[in-house]
């Protein structure tokens, strides 16, 4: 598993790196790096609410990255899809039950699935890659914890008190099941070999601390991001 800094990223021309930085309320905040035809590597990231970017390098804020391993073929056709993604920016909701989203994209196409009110940063790399064969974790095995009952909390807070959309919010602190899937969690499982995914809760826990680590000690000032 290895994290080295954006600032030192290049990328094959359907190269794709999972990138990581810190995020508000207690958490970090990823995304997926990737090269659109014939310029340099840009940056796809669920930031919020109905609020899907693409940046061009280099990203706002102080991010690690950690290459794809995956087969030339597979990364041609997941960067083909990543970059549709990229310009049709789709409106997606943000909700925490990454169990009843999957399946929210049909190659670039994204339509939440029955049940699923939205995505974080983390669940949607996880579609995405999960659209293009990749699959990273094995979601059966996630394991409920109070820390996740007391962000979802933190989470719902914010969604209310920027959008007002109550029936959102209802939807999403009752959907969830203090299950999360954390972006350290994402990050660590899409930085391993591939022969090493999909990876189950346990053995995650320690590598998503050591992602956590190596962003802390390449970027030690927290901006303010949501996810």
């Amino acid at each position: 598993m290895v994290f080295y800094s954006s600032d030192s990223l290049t990328l094959t021309e359907h190269g794709i790196a999972i990138g990581l930085t810190h995020g508000a309320l207690g958490g970090g905040h990823v995304g997926i790096f990737f090269n659109e035809t014939g310029e340099q590597p840009r940056l796809l990231h669920l930031l919020w609410h109905q609020t899907l970017k693409v940046e061009p390098l280099p990203a706002r804020g102080c991010w690690i990255v950690a290459t794809l391993d995956i087969p030339p073929v597979a990364a041609k056709h997941l960067s083909a899809q990543i970059r549709a993604i990229s310009r049709k920016l789709p409106k997606i909701n943000y909700g925490i039950d990454f169990i009843a989203s999957k399946g929210s994209f049909q190659g670039s196409k994204y339509s939440a699935p029955r049940g699923s009110n939205g995505l974080t940063c983390a669940s949607f790399v996880l579609e995405v890659l999960s659209a293009g064969a990749v699959p990273l974790i094995q979601d059966q095995t996630w394991q409920p914890s109070a820390a996740n009952t007391e962000w979802g909390e933190k989470v719902c807070a914010e969604l209310l008190e920027r959008t007002g959309d109550t029936k959102h919010v209802a939807a999403v602190r009752k959907s969830y099941n203090d299950l999360r899937l954390v972006p350290f969690e994402l990050a660590a499982a899409a930085a391993l070999p591939q022969d090493q995914r999909p990876v189950d809760f346990s053995t995650i826990q320690v590598l998503a601390a050591q992602a956590k680590a190596a962003l802390e000690t390449a970027c030690p000032v927290m901006p303010q991001r949501i996810a």
